[in-house]
């Protein structure tokens, strides 16, 4: 685990992504964190999780693949996945997975139009809104129904079925609900204040069978206040992931400002040689 004062002050001056958000990545998927300036990556049962947006302003991208050889040296790992800003990049032969791009929201620049508005206004008529950091049978409740009403993959259905050991591993991560006169939980967002000038906007979990119009806008207007209580500058949004996504993001003044790309691959040997000599010595 990250233990040393000055790592997580780096840390927590830099981070700009979810998988910055250590508590957040150690929670979900029960790795363990390390940090090797200016990265940080991930190890579980032989894979490396290795996240290529450093967490220092102006670093050189040519550095990665040093930076990338040692932590594989260090890990004995045989399986690698990579987090990268851009591709190619030189040295680093893996597979492409997937792309994306990241979002970002300046806060002082939130599109609060008259759309925005009147949904806020249409959900305030049948719901009110409370943070907790207390995880419940009601949020379990929603995310089972949000799994069985929504096409996923794999991975992103056992990252939101376990919102829960997140919460539990995080001092930083509020749980946003929207509830109806009756006091039922009809939806909520996770959002956590990690770092010095994001806020992050982690999760939205909301039903078909409790829809109510401008539930989401309530709650992502309810994140804005958070940010702005916060002195956060930005809002990370994460990744695009779809068009509806894209588009609710857009609305509130969501733009991209970081690519994604998720390469895996093996160690060369020359890594695997390295880690070899490390454990004879």
């Amino acid at each position: 685990m990250i233990e040393k004062e000055k790592d997580r002050g780096c840390i927590y001056e830099n981070a700009c992504i979810p998988e910055h958000i250590y508590t957040y990545v150690c929670g979900i998927s029960d790795t363990e964190a390390f940090f090797s300036r200016p990265y940080i990556y991930y190890i579980k049962e032989g894979l490396l999780i290795f996240i290529g947006h450093p967490l220092e302003k102006d670093f050189k991208v040519g550095k990665l693949k040093e930076i990338l050889d040692t932590a594989i040296s260090k890990t004995a790992c045989n399986r690698v996945r990579v987090i990268l800003p851009s591709y190619p990049v030189k040295g680093i032969n893996y597979r492409l997975l997937s792309s994306d791009e990241y979002y970002r929201l300046d806060v002082d620049a939130v599109n609060l139009n008259q759309k925005n508005r009147n949904m806020i206004e249409r959900a305030k008529r049948d719901l009110y809104i409370e943070r907790t950091r207390t995880f419940d049978l009601e949020h379990r409740r929603i995310i089972e129904l949000f799994l069985r009403d929504t096409q996923l993959d794999e991975a992103t259905r056992w990252i939101i079925y376990n919102i829960d050991a997140y919460i539990k591993n995080s001092d930083t991560a509020w749980i946003v609900n929207a509830k109806d006169r009756d006091n039922r939980l009809i939806a909520f967002d996770v959002v956590d204040v990690f770092s010095k000038d994001y806020i992050f906007y982690m999760f939205n979990i909301r039903t078909k069978t409790s829809y109510v119009p401008g539930a989401s806008d309530l709650l992502f207007y309810e994140m804005i206040k958070m940010a702005k209580e916060t002195n956060k500058r930005y809002v990370s949004l994460g990744l695009g992931i779809n068009k509806g996504v894209r588009s609710f993001k857009e609305k509130w003044g969501g733009r991209p400002f970081l690519s994604y790309y998720l390469v895996e691959g093996e160690p060369d040997k020359k890594a695997r040689i390295l880690s070899l000599m490390d454990k004879i010595m």
